[in-house]
């Protein structure tokens, strides 16, 4: 073999490399965030905000129409968790619960099941919800 050659092949595996391994981490999907301002529908008419921060605190906020948070209806505070893709939060406010659970997520929108509940009442209801992330 003589110089060329074996110039032209240290040039060529090295970009072989680099260009194989640039597509794997194009196939990797970037890990789901809950952080931030969330938007959507629980029920039938019933408009919904969820507020969650990076320390794991949230707000969940029954909207009347509008998307005005100091407006809200009701607002409640308590945490959330994200475990792979799927998001669980809780709320407290007296005797009242209210839990979300996601049974689909996007890198902008939640789907799943929120529960509401108050055993002093023996109140106990269950809402479909879909909430898309805000800019």
């Amino acid at each position: 073999m003589n110089m060329k050659k074996i110039s032209a092949t240290l040039i060529i595996i090295p970009v072989l490399i680099l260009l194989i391994s640039c597509k794997k981490d194009r196939d990797i999907a970037p890990a789901f965030s809950a952080m931030g301002f969330w938007v959507g529908n629980f029920g039938v008419f019933e408009v919904m905000g969820v507020l969650n921060r990076p320390d794991g605190t949230s707000r969940f906020y029954s909207l009347t129409g509008n998307l005005d948070t100091t407006r809200a209806v009701t607002k409640y505070d308590g945490t959330y968790k994200v475990k792979g893709d799927i998001f669980t939060s809780d709320y407290f406010s007296g005797d009242g619960r209210l839990h979300l659970e996601t049974s689909r997520t996007t890198s902008n929108s939640m789907t799943g099941v929120l529960i509401l509940s108050n055993p002093s009442q023996n109140i106990g209801n269950a809402f479909s919800f879909v909430i898309v992330k805000q800019p």
